[in-house]
């Protein structure tokens, strides 16, 4: 009965999401009433920019959307933990940064369609059982205001504006640092759509126990600063600090107070393998990521791990197949050109 209530009210909030998008991300979507979202690989359409992307990616409606957002209304409350992580999720504020210029996707990534909504929604739905509050942080409130009240694992999200100055990752970070209100802060990017949570408590309880200011995943490809947890009031004023002195390299910060740092092996352990890092920066990456939720969702398998290692079933096997059969249709076409 309670997973009923559950899935009632996240039916009624994703009616109310889908009304409240802008018309710009509703036609991105899809048309109201448009069919259920695509398994096939490799079939794209316009949208804004004039850049391809998956044209399947429609907004779900009716019991599709029911479907969905109970999904990650009893999921997340399946996901979170109890005792003392929970006692943990209640000083932890959630904050996504979509602050970002997309300029790699060629329009605002941050409501590209993905697995039909948009992909800040995603990153929320993923990110909230790891905390007691959500905040995202834009220079674009206008854009993303269709957020400002939509519940994601039983939190309303708040959308707050980016602190005055170039955008960047630091500026992004302190203004995380600075909407958030609980003391411990995860700072996850508005493209990161496979964040794991249980990484998140992870760091969170790094931080508390060894009494960091931050912890920050570490990988053979370096830091993940937009997928760590900071400690608000220290990383603040050391961030608000060095941007004054227009310092604004990440590693400034994190040379200025406590940090940890937790490795491949560590990670592994918790969040299962390296995907939940994957971002999505271009219309290929949204392709190769839609691809790898057809495949989960067919397989039963784990979403960040069907983007890490295999993306896709079907013609397109992930984002280096995409990548070899565009190189073979231009070698084509060159061959063409020369005959």
């Amino acid at each position: 009965m309670a997973a009923a209530g559950a899935a009632a009210a996240a039916g009624a909030a994703a009616g109310a999401a889908a009304a409240a998008r802008p018309a710009s991300v509703a036609a991105a979507m899809g048309a109201a009433g448009a069919g259920p979202l695509a398994s096939e690989p490799g079939a794209f359409g316009p949208v804004p920019g004039g850049r391809a992307a998956p044209s399947r990616l429609e907004r779900p409606d009716g019991a599709q959307a029911l479907s969905l957002c109970a999904a990650d209304a009893v999921g997340a409350s399946a996901a979170r933990p109890s005792a003392p992580d929970d006692a943990l999720r209640q000083r932890i504020s959630c904050a996504v940064q979509a602050g970002g210029s997309s300029t790699r996707m060629g329009f605002d990534k941050a409501t590209a369609p993905f697995r039909g909504r948009t992909l800040v929604e995603g990153v929320l739905a993923a990110v909230a059982p790891a905390g007691s509050e959500l905040v995202v942080t834009t220079g674009r409130g206008d854009d993303l205001a269709f957020l400002d009240g939509l519940r994601f694992g039983g939190m309303p999200v708040r959308v707050a504006p980016d602190l005055p100055g170039p955008a960047g990752a630091m500026r992004g970070v302190a203004s995380s640092l600075a909407a958030a209100s609980g003391p411990l802060v995860c700072i996850v990017a508005c493209d990161m759509p496979f964040v794991s949570p249980d990484l998140m408590l992870g760091l969170a309880r790094r931080v508390e126990a060894e009494g960091l200011d931050a912890c920050v995943p570490r990988t053979s490809k370096g830091l993940e600063p937009l997928c760590a947890v900071w400690r608000r009031d220290a990383c603040l004023a050391a961030a608000k600090a060095l941007l004054a002195e227009g310092r604004e390299r990440i590693r400034l910060l994190l040379d200025e107070v406590r940090a940890g740092y937790l490795g491949e092996d560590e990670i592994i352990a918790l969040a299962g393998d390296l995907g939940c890092f994957a971002n999505i920066n271009t219309p290929e990456d949204l392709a190769a990521a839609e691809h790898a939720a057809a495949h989960a969702a067919a397989h039963g398998a784990d979403l960040a791990s069907s983007y890490a290692t295999g993306y896709a079933t079907g013609p397109a096997t992930g984002r280096a197949a995409d990548r070899a059969a565009r190189d073979a249709d231009r070698a084509a076409v060159r061959d063409a050109e020369r005959s």
